[in-house]
């Protein structure tokens, strides 16, 4: 007698999951192909090549105190737009909120971000504190953390 074979074999699997992975792929790419277009047509490409100079500048700006007083930036369609910023130390070390506004001719833009930015301490000694503090709290935070497994 022989016995009739009732399963699918390893490749048969392998092979259908992989057609089926292949489908979807496909199906996913066709959705954002046709999603991406409608939501391109709302956005002004120059507007936003001007505003990316404009965040450029200030990120490669080495001097805080030049972003208080602003800069002017001169964008890809001849006009100039004048850049102000302000920053916020954070309590992780280096780590500054930025917060940014961009007047053009049009309109105002105002936007914020964190930036790291080692040399923006107004002090050589506020960085140092900072990160003493840092170290100080992560060393009480793993002596409590082991007392306290130590005594369960």
């Amino acid at each position: 007698m022989a016995k009739s074979k009732k399963a699918f074999s390893l490749i048969e699997v392998i092979a259908a999951v992989a057609l089926l992975a292949l489908g979807g792929f496909a199906i996913s790419q066709a959705c954002y192909n046709m999603m991406l277009p409608m939501t391109m047509k709302e956005k002004d490409s120059l507007e936003n090549a001007n505003l990316q100079l404009c965040y450029d500048a200030i990120l490669n700006v080495s001097d805080y105190e030049a972003l208080d007083d602003g800069i002017d930036v001169d964008t890809i369609d001849n006009q100039t737009y004048r850049v102000y910023a302000d920053f916020e130390q954070t309590q992780i070390l280096d780590l500054f909120e930025l917060r940014v506004r961009i007047t053009s001719p049009q309109k105002e833009y105002n936007k914020t971000f964190l930036v790291i930015r080692p040399q923006w301490y107004e002090n050589t000694t506020d960085r140092d504190n900072l990160k003493d503090d840092r170290i100080d709290y992560l060393e009480q935070k793993r002596r409590n953390d082991y007392f306290s497994r130590e005594k369960k």
